[in-house]
């Protein structure tokens, strides 16, 4: 058996973690928060939530600590902030058995950062749609999802080659990640990973200007018209670079959500696959990670979301007013000068 390594031991690399140790496989989580780190190795990590409560005891070290394992990383998860990748990409090239096999398992296009620095070769990626909430040191709080909704339901990870060949590798991987949940081999990971930003790119960012949750946000008329404008800027450059996936945002036509801020019928088939499913408030509704980041006091990761689709508009062409705004919000809450509240919509002023 390979060992398998989890690199960044936040919301989502605890919880593939958690569920892999609770299987019977061997995990190493490395971490970056040490408030976190030494939790998990003193008490342990609880997961509570929507497939019900466990614990376990993983092992866990901090990311400085790398040093100190016996034997080259063979399985690599890597599951830090898009910000994070390459500086973590360095510190764990030295530690890479030959045949490592590295998956991005994040927000956002990281493949190509980590192929810079740990080769091309080694690099696979991972699109996840299981959603978790880490802000109490050594345990997890496992979400209902709407991210498995709309993007492919009850899948919770697709996993693919960046150069779309059905390896023997995937396979493998597939099998160590099947405690995680339902697990999708994909010959389009790009395709893939765009129809996961769009979904970020609005609601990630609508939960954190908002500070609802992801069924809140989809059940409000206001919200709903922001995030049906992010959704369609995105789209439409998804659409240009010829990278979009057949369904997006809950199973749309991609043309649909392209033109919904132009078309009244568009519009309404997206607002309704946005509220599909929101009907009742879930024991364990989902909160963004971008929301998470600001309660936390952190960098988000807006560059890496709504950044890339408004760079890439520029390409093309393509005007991105809201997204250019919701970024510049974004950026003043990180510094704590505006708190996540549903008025914040008010000031994105292109959808004014």
């Amino acid at each position: 058996m390979r060992s398998i390594t989890i690199v960044g031991s936040g919301a989502i690399g605890s919880l593939m973690g958690a569920y892999m140790v609770q299987s019977g496989l061997d995990v190493t989580l490395v971490g970056q928060w040490s408030s976190h780190v030494e939790a998990l190795k003193h008490n342990g990590l609880t997961v509570e939530g929507s497939r019900g409560t466990f614990s376990v005891k993983p092992t866990t070290i901090h990311i400085s600590e790398l040093d100190q394992l016996s034997s080259p990383l063979q399985t690599v998860l890597v599951a830090v902030k898009s910000n994070q990748t390459t500086e973590v990409a360095r510190t764990i090239l030295p530690y890479l058995a030959k045949d490592a096999c590295v998956v991005s398992v994040q927000n956002g296009f990281n493949e190509d950062r980590l192929s810079d620095v740990i080769g091309r070769e080694r690099v696979l990626g991972a699109i996840i749609t299981v959603s978790a909430e880490l802000l109490i040191p050594g345990k997890v709080i496992e979400h209902t999802g709407l991210g498995q909704a709309l993007l492919r339901k009850n899948t919770a990870l697709t996993i693919g080659e960046i150069d779309g060949s059905l390896s023997n590798r995937l396979s493998e991987l597939a099998e160590i990640l099947k405690p995680v949940g339902e697990i999708r081999i994909t010959k389009e990971l790009f395709k893939e990973r765009w129809g996961k930003t769009i979904t970020n790119c609005m609601g990630n960012v609508s939960e954190a200007i908002t500070g609802l949750n992801s069924w809140d946000t989809r059940r409000n008329p206001l919200i709903q018209r922001l995030m049906i404008h992010l959704g369609s800027e995105a789209t439409q450059v998804a659409l240009a670079l010829n990278n979009c996936p057949d369904k997006v945002a809950g199973g749309l036509d991609p043309s649909i959500l392209a033109c919904a801020t132009t078309h009244e019928e568009s519009y309404n088939l997206a607002k309704d696959a946005l509220t599909a499913g929101t009907t009742s408030l879930p024991k364990y509704p989902a909160i963004s990670s971008m929301l998470q980041d600001i309660l936390r006091g952190r960098v988000t990761e807006i560059d890496y979301l709504n950044g890339l689709v408004a760079d890439k508009a520029k390409e093309f062409g393509i005007p991105t007013p809201v997204n250019n705004d919701v970024i510049e919000l974004i950026k003043t809450m990180e510094t704590g000068q505006i708190a996540p509240d549903p008025e914040n919509v008010h000031l994105i002023k292109s959808i004014a």
